[in-house]
């Protein structure tokens, strides 16, 4: 039934966030059905998976935390209190980091995995929405909505080192190779 990647199956499964339902829904993508459905907290939003697909880790607005899910299982073993709302989260290429962007205070978070112990508080421009990593895993960009731009963040000092104007209420943002 399971891999050796940690995976439920062989058989792919979506993972989604119900936004204003708190709730975080597993489906079998092959039977097109609903396999779990966990309480994971109010205002669900952001949500990531590890590069080996272990691990999915949803950012709970309201609930101020990480929920950490075995995608193995379909559990949440563990739930990171962020103190603030978290509205975006990623995990590094290597799997090395998480970061959640923290919107009201204009921080970035940076939690060492898999110990997830937070490691970094990264001043942002005002309201840090989503976050992207370049190819080479080197650089995190992050928009900040209400401050007309997109930071660059150095992966590995944790620091702010460019800050880019882009107009009016950047959003979204992937980073194609």
């Amino acid at each position: 039934m399971g891999d050796r990647s940690g995976r439920y199956s062989d058989d792919p499964v979506s993972i989604w966030t119900r936004k204003t339902t708190g709730i975080t829904q597993i489906e079998d993508l092959a039977g097109r059905k609903v396999l779990k459905l966990l309480p994971s907290g109010r205002f669900t939003e952001g949500l990531a998976l590890s590069p080996d697909g272990a691990t999915a880790f949803v950012a709970n607005g309201e609930e101020h935390s990480i929920s950490v899910v075995q995608t193995a299982t379909h559990e949440i073993v563990r739930t990171l209190r962020t103190g603030t709302e978290i509205h975006d989260v990623r995990v590094t290429q290597d799997g090395r980091y998480l970061f959640g962007t923290a919107a009201h205070i204009n921080r970035v978070f940076v939690y060492a995995l898999p110990e997830y112990r937070l490691i970094a508080r990264i001043p942002q421009e005002k309201r840090p929405d989503l976050i992207w990593f370049t190819p080479d895993g080197k650089e995190a960009w992050v928009t900040n909505r209400h401050a007309a731009s997109v930071s660059v963040i150095n992966v590995e000092t944790l620091e702010t080192v460019a800050v880019i104007p882009v107009g009016n209420n950047p959003h979204g943002i992937v980073i194609v190779p």
